[in-house]
């Protein structure tokens, strides 16, 4: 049983954002008395790329526009030269990933719209769906398009543990609850309808053995063997092969017979560091920050540099970018930023 056949559950891969200097590529905008980079301004760089944002001391930092020359783009925070904070990426071929970003890898929550159609939502961790999260597609069947949503745990894009698989709708749904083991589902699982009633069973191997107790008491097994169906050649590699269902029993809904619903998966406590690619969430990725898209894609995944990070970890305030120059926002075409003046505050 696989989440979607011949949907493609990978994000894309994407070359890094190039590095800016005091004098590299063209660039009109605000200096500070070093004469770097700092505050309001736009950059043309040699391989063709553009930024149009915030700067601090000669590094990208706030909220700015990265447009790639091939026509990928990204709208969001900046920290200490990279993607930190809250941001939207938009791939060329359509794919858009919405959320957190640390030290330019998805990490913290987030939304990928894959370009086939399909969505992830949940939890990222350096770059790799890892948590719960909600994988949703649609299928066909007899002339009729339904939703179906995997809501699982995610171990670096891998499936794992408890899941709970939706098909249908609000009014008229089918839950399956189970365990992944590999690709498959296998051991206890329950099928709810309308939450009305259920159905229990089992997913297993497709060369499990049963016992078979006889009305005598003699005790034999059974085996059900796909390999006398498709032959079984030793010099075949090994597949890890689909489990079977096995129906046991039907009841009315009871919360208590499920299985355990996805659970999140543990991360350190010693993680806090905010310029730190291994840190949690912070409170300023957590803000409200709506675009009008929802997707995602992992870009130099597992890449590590050293970066160092001026008081970054602690003296921070967005609110020192804003004050040095004007906040932007998206407009509806994603190349344009509008300038907003900051609205004055009424005498008391």
């Amino acid at each position: 049983m696989s989440v979607s056949e011949g949907s493609d559950e990978t994000e894309l891969s994407f070359p890094e954002e190039e590095d800016e200097g005091p004098n590299i590529g063209k660039y009109i905008g605000g200096r500070n008395a070093a004469g770097q980079r700092h505050g309001r301004g736009w950059a043309i760089l040699p391989n063709g790329d553009q930024y149009d944002g915030n700067y601090r001391k000669g590094r990208r930092h706030g909220i700015g526009l990265y447009v790639f020359k091939n026509g990928a783009r990204y709208y969001g925070q900046y920290r200490c030269g990279v993607r930190c904070g809250r941001g939207i990426f938009i791939y060329p071929d359509g794919s858009v990933y919405e959320g957190n970003w640390r030290r330019n890898l998805k990490h913290g929550k987030g939304r990928y719209n894959y370009a086939i159609g399909d969505t992830y939502s949940g939890d990222w961790y350096k770059g790799y769906r890892h948590g719960v999260g909600i994988y949703s597609f649609k299928t066909e069947k007899d002339n009729c398009c339904m939703t179906v949503r995997l809501k699982s745990t995610w171990n670096s894009n891998v499936r794992m543990g408890p899941f709970e698989l939706y098909i249908g709708n609000d009014d008229k749904c089918t839950i399956l609850h189970g365990l992944w083991d590999n690709l498959y589902p296998n051991g206890p699982a329950v099928f709810s309808f309308d939450n009305r009633y259920m159905l229990l069973g089992y997913f297993l191997p497709g060369d499990y053995k049963f016992k078979v107790i006889r009305s005598s008491g003699d005790v034999e097994e059974d085996e059900y063997n796909q390999e006398d169906e498709i032959g079984n050649e030793e010099d075949q590699p090994e597949e890890i092969k689909p489990t079977l269902w096995f129906a046991q029993e039907i009841a009315v809904y009871d919360y208590s017979l499920l299985p355990q619903e996805p659970v999140p998966l543990p991360i350190s406590d010693s993680e806090l560091s905010v310029c730190s690619i291994t840190s949690e969430v912070s409170t300023l990725s957590q803000e409200k920050f709506s675009f009008y898209g929802e997707g995602e894609e992992a870009e130099d995944e597992g890449e590590e540099f050293e970066m160092e990070c001026f008081p970054c970890e602690c003296d921070y305030d967005l609110s020192e970018v804003e004050t040095e120059s004007e906040p932007c926002k998206i407009d509806a075409n994603p190349c344009a930023i509008e300038v907003l003046k900051q609205p004055e505050c009424p005498e008391p």
